[in-house]
């Protein structure tokens, strides 16, 4: 009917089902425990991770006191969030064998999303007001005219007003 062929029953099972289970499963080795899966941080890689988390609290803290268009809290925020990078960076590089290469699957992609989320201060305070926001409804109204890139500069003019008014978890 289709006219395509299947392979031959001897080539598919080329390994007995005993040898594809045991590739399947997850031996005593595999299973770490929760502490084992990131590296223990000391000293100034601490210090680092306590930036991190604070951020935002400070961040919120220097708007109740400059407004929310002021470029200081957002100078703040991000001197704080590249400055806790730095020292990510410094303490996986120097203290830690093998550097970035040895983090674990987990603290590569944690390093990445904070990576990924240095992008959201292009949306935020008076650098979106001043800069982005400009580009932005530049981008829309010369692609208004355009088929098919319209519907791109459609959905961007749609989406504005909410990070413009919604406060979202990342945009402090």
């Amino acid at each position: 009917r289709t006219r395509r062929t299947r392979p031959k029953l001897s080539v598919a099972l080329s390994t007995s089902p005993k040898d594809y289970l045991v590739s399947r499963t997850l031996l005593v080795e595999d299973v770490r425990k929760p502490k084992d899966l990131v590296h223990r941080l000391e000293g100034i890689g601490k210090v680092g991770e306590y930036l991190h988390v604070i951020r935002p609290l400070i961040y919120v803290l220097a708007i109740r006191k400059w407004g929310n268009r002021a470029w200081r809290p957002w100078i703040i925020s991000l001197i704080i969030e590249l400055l806790s990078r730095y020292i990510a960076y410094y303490y996986y590089t120097t203290r830690i064998p093998g550097g970035h290469r040895w983090l674990s699957t987990l603290e590569k992609e944690e390093q990445m999303r904070r990576l990924r989320q240095l992008w959201y201060y292009l949306l935020r305070g008076p650098l979106y007001e001043k800069f982005t926001k400009i580009y932005i409804n530049g981008f829309c109204d010369t692609v208004s005219t355009k088929p098919l890139i319209s519907l791109l500069g459609s959905v961007l003019r749609d989406y504005q007003p909410l990070w413009e008014n919604i406060h979202y978890y990342t945009s402090s």
